[in-house]
């Protein structure tokens, strides 16, 4: 498997990016920030206008920086 995410939402139509994750060897090639922009459209399509993601400080936060959040 070289990656994944898991979102959800509540009855509020609130998005939760509760996990993102690319293994090390495929890191670096747009897949983070490919899984990260179609979960936020299935969030969108599903009517949700909030997103809230969940991470600590040193988890990928370059990543996170580039890509709005």
């Amino acid at each position: 498997m070289i990656g994944g995410g898991i979102a959800y939402s509540s009855l509020y139509y609130i998005g939760y990016i509760d996990t993102l994750w690319v293994d090390e060897k495929f890191r670096n090639q747009s897949i983070g920030t490919k899984i990260l922009s179609l979960l936020e459209s299935k969030l969108r399509e599903y009517g949700c206008e909030l997103c809230h993601l969940d991470t600590f400080n040193f988890q990928a936060p370059v990543f996170y920086k580039k890509n709005g959040l």
